[in-house]
């Protein structure tokens, strides 16, 4: 059985990380981890995080080190640097648009989530099960504008490897959630 990732699980992972190392780290949570330390998704199937860290092999180590110790699987965590996180999600200013993460600080790590206009649009663009679910989450938790979520696809539209697979996604997206984008 897989074990699931929720805020209070990820949040002992990252005071014992935080106690591992002795340098500043910026820790980006993305995706289902993002939702969860927003409670808008109660657990993870992962742990997926963009680190900006001068010591960014040191940092790795260290937090691969932290999760063995703490029985997270090897498939369990995702490190991704600024560059790895660009060229998955195709969105080149996603660092600078990643919120504060205000319950609870830590010595060496600051934590941010993914805007959430970001993580609508990365799920829009794999569009499976899983990311329509946490779609229907958000949501049903959090008021999204429409004219910002439609402005920011446009923006990010132009970055997209497969422009129409996303075009077709976000047409899908719309035409699903239609009540929710009022």
């Amino acid at each position: 059985m897989k074990r699931k990732f929720g805020k209070t699980r990820f949040l002992a992972y990252l005071k014992k990380l935080d106690q591992s190392i002795n340098y500043k780290v910026i820790l980006i949570s993305m995706g289902g981890t993002a939702l969860s330390l927003s409670d808008t998704k109660l657990y993870s199937d992962d742990i997926d995080l963009t680190y900006l860290a001068k010591k960014g092999r040191d940092f790795e180590k260290k937090a691969r080190a932290v999760a063995r110790r703490m029985a997270i699987p090897e498939n369990g965590l995702h490190l991704f640097s600024k560059a790895e996180t660009i060229t998955l999600t195709n969105i080149p200013d996603y660092a600078d648009r990643a919120i504060d993460f205000e319950g609870v600080s830590f010595k060496h790590i600051d934590l941010k989530i993914m805007n959430i206009y970001d993580i609508i649009l990365t799920k829009i663009k794999r569009f499976d099960g899983r990311d329509i679910d946490d779609l229907n989450r958000i949501l049903k938790h959090l008021k999204i504008n429409k004219g910002q979520l439609s402005k920011r696809y446009n923006i990010l539209y132009l970055y997209q490897n497969d422009q129409r697979q996303f075009y077709t996604n976000y047409q899908a997206f719309k035409k699903m959630f239609k009540s929710f984008l009022k």
